[in-house]
């Protein structure tokens, strides 16, 4: 019995997305829920589990070949008349979307991964395919094994420009990991596909080459489109202040100095206490918390505060969602923003983690950047930009003396709020910053 699998819609109300890889070839037999395909989509990148038991007959397309959610993926066919049906399909739906995940019996075993094929085809066991279509172990016929990484590994790989054959994996089954791809992209070692070492040092990963081509999809086209509504929708206003470091810096320290988890304590950063205080700030001033319903005339207030944070990847600008800032305190935010930073980086964030922020704040300081005007991440109706801190002149009490100073920057939607009310947040949160006692800080 022949069946099609349509490209699903993963949760996230998008589109499209683009086949970045198979991991099985035509003639493959495959179990239920075996991941068959990677697909990126505008927010992440996705292994998708197959909706059935049997062979696969067709791929319908080939890797980089974008498609709409509905259009067939590849088709099977079935090994038992019971194989995984797609759910059922109201009337009028055209697009007939499929779950990732559905058909599983509750007592079903669980469908193995693609752990245990891809590790026959490692070891060259008869004529085991790996998930690279077409391509044998069987070292006789001139084909390599395809190395054993997960996709986020090889998305890092691929953005460090190391050659993941030629790295021997420290995990599981000779699996590569992380820390063997970043051993690998050392200075001493930057491996074969790294960037090009023009007159300073080889640039950031993922940066062009002279004369290159870069294809605008995913990632790039979203925050590209983002950015086209933003300015074209929003009339954008901004205000700023600089603000002395001095004392919040005494605070990270203190703060550092009573936990006695190192990998604790060194998520206790300026800019981790800049986001505590800035969520006291923001909750105190709903107003920049919100959005403008153009349709239906409103303003809608959010009733929590969903934070965005501006990270910066070789796939371009992420914003990973953390959720429910305002019930969290200093030390699970801290928690939350290495985890969600270092997954974006690493291509590791789930879809729902880049979806559904209500304010962004930037840190465009860790770029080494002073200052800089934040665009707002539409729909929102502001966002706050943090410059570099760095010892400069100030006066103090008629003195000129050195201290820890950074400017902060918020743009806002003048229809939201007017300069008045940005100002309010800005003040307040420059009054935290600089006495952070106020904020009653509890870790």
């Amino acid at each position: 019995m022949r069946r099609d699998f349509a490209l699903p819609d993963v949760g996230e109300g998008l589109e499209e997305a683009t086949v970045v890889d198979w991991l099985v070839a035509e003639g493959d037999e495959v179990t239920l829920n075996q991941p068959v395909c990677l697909i990126e989509t505008a927010k992440a990148e996705v292994e998708l589990p197959s909706p059935y038991a049997g062979q696969v007959t067709a791929l319908m397309c080939s890797r980089g070949d974008t498609l709409r959610v509905g259009e067939t993926l590849m088709s099977f066919e079935l090994s038992e008349p019971r194989a995984a049906t797609a759910a059922p399909v109201e009337a009028g739906d055209e697009r007939q979307p499929l779950l990732v995940g559905y058909g599983v019996e509750k007592d079903a075993p669980a469908a193995p991964r693609a752990r245990a094929w891809r590790r026959a085809s490692a070891r060259g066991d008869g004529d085991a395919v790996t998930p690279e279509a077409g391509i044998r172990s069987d070292s006789s016929e001139g084909f390599p094994a395809r190395p054993l990484a997960a996709p986020p590994v090889r998305r890092l790989a691929k953005d460090l420009g190391v050659d993941l054959s030629s790295v021997s994996g420290s995990g599981p089954d000779g699996h590569v990991l992380r820390e063997d791809v970043r051993a690998a992209a050392s200075p001493s070692n930057p491996g074969p596909g790294a960037p090009y070492p023009g007159p300073s040092a080889a640039g950031p990963a993922g940066t062009p080459r002279p004369g290159s081509v870069v294809e605008v999809r995913g990632t790039r086209l979203k925050v590209a489109q983002k950015m086209v509504a933003s300015r074209s929708t929003i009339p954008e206003a901004t205000c700023a202040v600089w603000v002395d470091f001095s004392s919040l810096l005494a605070l990270q320290d203190a703060v550092r100095a009573s936990l006695e988890d190192p990998a604790v304590s060194s998520t206790i950063t300026p800019f981790s206490i800049v986001v505590r205080l800035a969520v006291l700030a923001l909750w105190a001033n709903p107003i920049l918390n919100s959005s403008y319903d153009e349709p239906a005339g409103l303003i809608r207030v959010h009733p929590g505060i969903d934070l965005g944070i501006a990270t910066n990847t070789a796939k371009g600008l992420l914003v990973p969602v953390l959720r429910q800032a305002q019930e969290r305190t200093t030390l699970e935010l801290a928690g939350e923003i290495s985890r969600l930073t270092q997954a974006a980086r690493e291509g590791g964030l789930a879809p729902d983690e880049l979806r559904g922020s209500t304010f962004t704040i930037s840190n465009f300081g860790s770029l080494g950047l002073d200052d800089g005007i934040p665009v707002i991440n539409y729909p929102e109706a502001a966002i706050l930009g943090v410059g570099a801190i760095r010892e400069r002149p100030v006066v103090v009490d008629g003195l000129l003396v050195a201290r820890s100073t950074a400017k902060l920057v918020c743009s806002f939607d003048h229809r939201v709020c007017d300069g008045a009310e940005a100002g309010r947040f800005l003040r307040m949160l420059q009054q935290l910053i600089e006495e952070p006692e106020r904020a009653l800080f509890r870790v």
